[in-house]
């Protein structure tokens, strides 16, 4: 009886550790992303580093709960090192669902509603610079270290 016991507790953690888990738990669990998006932003003059700021200080803060909700993988800002080109900086963000940020919009809605805009030297986006463009890739395969 208590072999029993143990036997059907030991199945039941088994099973709920190898996949009876709810298709939501098991796409964010994934280490892999099925979309990664890229959002372009090029700065006013002489508002780069202010643009960099106020990226890491809205953007990103919003990004951190919707990782924690299993919303998305991961976020990180790329900086061109130039300013001779169409765009200065990039954020990139990695989804678990393959729509991108189109599969997670009104759920992340709700946490942008929540967030108070905290400007930088008094300016807010449209003082810094603008988004001049975004896409949407999917992963093929990756070198390096196995996530």
């Amino acid at each position: 009886m208590v072999l029993s016991r143990l036997l059907v507790f030991i199945l039941c953690t088994l099973a709920a550790a190898t996949g009876c888990q709810t298709s939501a738990t098991r796409e964010s669990s994934t280490n892999s992303p099925a979309a990664v998006e890229w959002t372009f932003l090029k700065a006013k003059p002489g508002k780069r580093e202010a643009l960099r700021t106020f990226i890491i200080t809205n953007w990103f803060a919003m990004d951190e709960r919707a990782v924690r909700e299993g919303l998305m993988r991961s976020y990180r800002l790329l900086d061109s090192k130039t300013d001779d080109g169409p765009w200065d900086l990039a954020v990139e963000v990695e989804y678990f669902d393959e729509r991108g940020y189109e599969g997670i919009k009104e759920r992340f809605d709700a946490i942008r509603a929540e967030h108070v805009v905290q400007p930088v030297d008094g300016n807010v986006l449209r003082d810094l610079g603008a988004v001049v463009g975004s896409r949407r890739l999917y992963p093929a395969a990756h070198g390096g270290a196995v996530r």
